[in-house]
Formats: structure tokens, sequence, C-alpha cells
């Protein structure tokens, strides 16, 4: 994560899969929202996406958020779903840095 103007925090969130996943679905609700769900059908699994590994990043403003992601078996969100992940986290305000790296692995596609 870097930090930039206003208090907002850059970063990019990766879901980590086992077992047969061709695709994830990734959404965040907060004060900056993924409104649709974004499909990823390339691991790394990212929320706001990758060009060759390298991750792009996104603005956080400081609050409260919610990301959920649901593993696929197909391409495209299709196919047999997994167990869908969530976790909530907070950006604070006025804090040097970001809240500290947390790691939750999905279960592969039932």
């Amino acid at each position: 994560p870097y930090l930039c103007e206003n208090d907002a925090v850059l970063v990019n969130i990766r879901a980590e899969t086992i077992g047969h996943v061709k695709s994830v679905g990734l959404s965040l609700v907060g004060p900056v929202s993924v409104r649709q769900q974004r499909v990823e059908n390339v691991a790394p699994w990212s929320l706001f996406g990758d060009v060759n590994g390298d991750f792009n990043r996104a603005v956080l403003q400081p609050g409260k958020y919610s990301i959920s992601a649901e593993p696929f078996s197909e391409m495209n969100a299709q196919g047999k779903a997994g167990e869908i992940m969530s976790l909530q986290f907070q950006v604070p305000p006025n804090e040097v840095g970001a809240p500290e790296e947390t790691k939750r692995t999905i279960d592969k596609t039932k």
C-alpha cells in the first residue's frame, strides 16, 4: 500500500485460491466501491487487476470496507461456485501507512 494525498491509500487486493479454480469474482463495498462484481479469469486474482503480475492500484479513502471473493470452476464466473469468503477492514483517517496485511485463503471449488 502507498499513502497519497488526502489521507487516501493506494492498494490492490488479491485473493489466493487452492484447488480447481478458473475464475474469481471479487467485490468491494465501502467509501470506494466496486459496485459490479469484478471477474478475474487469470491468476493472480486481484480486485483492481494487473498487467503481467504488476498490480494496478486504486485509491481507498478512509472508512470501513467489506470485500468478498467467490471462486468458480469455469471462466467468467461460470460453473460450480465455491465458498464465498468475506472480510471487513478499515482504512484509518490521518494515519501514515495502511492497515496490516490480511490474508485469507479461499477453499477449493466444491
